[in-house]
Parts: C-alpha cells; structure tokens; sequence
C-alpha cells in the first residue's frame, strides 16, 4: 500500500514543482519505487526484531501501525532529498 501512496504522492509533487522538466519528474518517480521497497523492508525487519525480542502481541496493533507511519515517512522525506539532491546537482540557478 506504501508503494501506491508514495507514488500518488509523488506525481502530485513532481506536478507541483518540476513544471516543463521532464526528465526531472522520471527521476524522482524512478527514485520512489526503491525507496518504497528499502522503507518496507526495514520495517519487516523491525517488526520481526520486535516480536522476536517481545512478543507477538507488543509487535500487534499500536507498534505496528506507528512501524507503518514511521517507514512511510521515511520514504516520504527520501523522496524530498532524491529531489533536493538532483536540484543541487542538475538544476542551475537562474
């Protein structure tokens, strides 16, 4: 589901601020879909770490839910530094 919400996310970002630079929304489009994936693999991680060191019933329902907040705002901000990054990098100032 974070991957179809950071996608949604980004093109309503990339409409908002890359204008006419299309190579500009590929990358940070292109850049959503590992992002996704690394947030969601850390947080299987966690939850499997958790529930190792814990039990199942502290990795169920509240920690799991902040788990999901947590990596979707992860995600959410490495799209902002993929785009700050390439901005620094490909942009020049005009």
């Amino acid at each position: 589901m974070s991957l179809l919400s950071l996608t949604a996310i980004g093109l309503f970002y990339n409409y908002l601020n890359s204008g006419n630079d299309a190579k500009r929304a590929a990358v940070l489009l292109t850049a959503i879909i590992p992002m996704a994936v690394l947030a969601n693999l850390i947080r299987v991680v966690a939850l499997v770490l958790l529930t190792y060191h814990a039990g199942s019933q502290v990795a169920q329902g509240f920690m799991h839910d902040m788990a999901g907040l947590f990596t979707f705002s992860v995600a959410l901000a490495g799209m902002f530094l993929a785009d700050s990054v390439y901005t620094k990098l490909f942009v020049k100032e005009r």
